[in-house]
């Protein structure tokens, strides 16, 4: 299994995706802290209540690791470089197994990557504005955990689905308006609202430890699970995707 995972990463190092998913991972994380020290800032002062929340600005980049692992699967099919990997280890449980030891890697080096970025924005500017920021406090420290949990695991729920869709273009389209429009509208439904936290998103906003827990303002109130059964759903549903689209491609053709 280590070869196979050796050889996935080989295969990514080969392409350009690496790089400009990486690109797409420093941007979306700069955008986010620089917009929510913004935000928090009111007649030039800064709420200090919203450290935490700069410094899980590196959430954002669960976007770049979806898309990666997307398209980890889909462009061997597009591109029939299946054909090739699959003769190497007719096993295809076998290369999505490698494939999700290859690219957790590879999301956990983003997530690294994203918090750096959201410190060398952060720490100097809060600096700044005189306001005091400890790197060694447990609510940052576990807000830097939510984010390298959370994004890793984000890239193989993309592998996972895209295993399990196969067509490149639909995948993409698919899974990013599931999570940028139906998941948000599903949490605001009332009675739907309550599968929520068991969602993806739900799960990803459990690993993140948001401050408050619960929904308010309503009789349909949801309460997240806990940083650690959010991981585990999140798991669930990497692993459970992984596992369905690696058994349908049993009785499929892979041209």
């Amino acid at each position: 299994m280590g070869r196979l995972i050796r050889a996935e990463g080989r295969k990514l190092r080969s392409t350009q995706l690496w790089f400009w998913m990486l690109i797409a991972v420093i941007a979306l994380t700069s955008l986010s802290v620089v917009g929510r020290i913004i935000g928090d800032t009111h007649d030039g002062t800064f709420d200090p209540s919203n450290i935490r929340d700069i410094f899980l600005s590196g959430q954002s980049a669960f976007i770049g690791s979806l898309v990666l692992g997307v398209l980890a699967v889909t462009a061997e099919f597009r591109y029939q470089t299946i054909t090739p990997t699959l003769l190497a280890t007719p096993s295809r449980v076998k290369v999505v197994a490698a494939k999700l030891g290859a690219y957790a890697l590879v999301g956990a080096a983003y997530s690294a990557i994203a918090i750096v970025v959201s410190c060398a924005i952060a720490l100097p500017w809060l600096s700044a504005k005189n306001v005091p920021v400890s790197l060694t406090d447990d609510h940052l420290i576990s807000a830097f955990a939510g984010v390298l949990f959370a994004v890793t695991l984000w890239g193989l729920v993309g592998l996972g689905f895209g295993a399990l869709v196969r067509n490149q273009i639909v995948a993409m389209v698919v899974a990013i308006i599931y999570v940028i429009i139906v998941e948000p509208i599903l949490s605001l439904i009332p009675y739907v609202r309550n599968v929520y936290p068991y969602l993806p998103g739900g799960a990803s906003a459990a690993i993140l430890d948001t401050t408050s827990r619960t929904s308010a303002g309503n009789d349909n109130a949801y309460t997240l699970l806990s940083p650690a059964l959010g991981c585990l759903v999140l798991l669930a549903w990497a692993l459970g995707l992984s596992i369905i689209g690696a058994t349908l491609s049993m009785n499929r053709d892979i041209t």
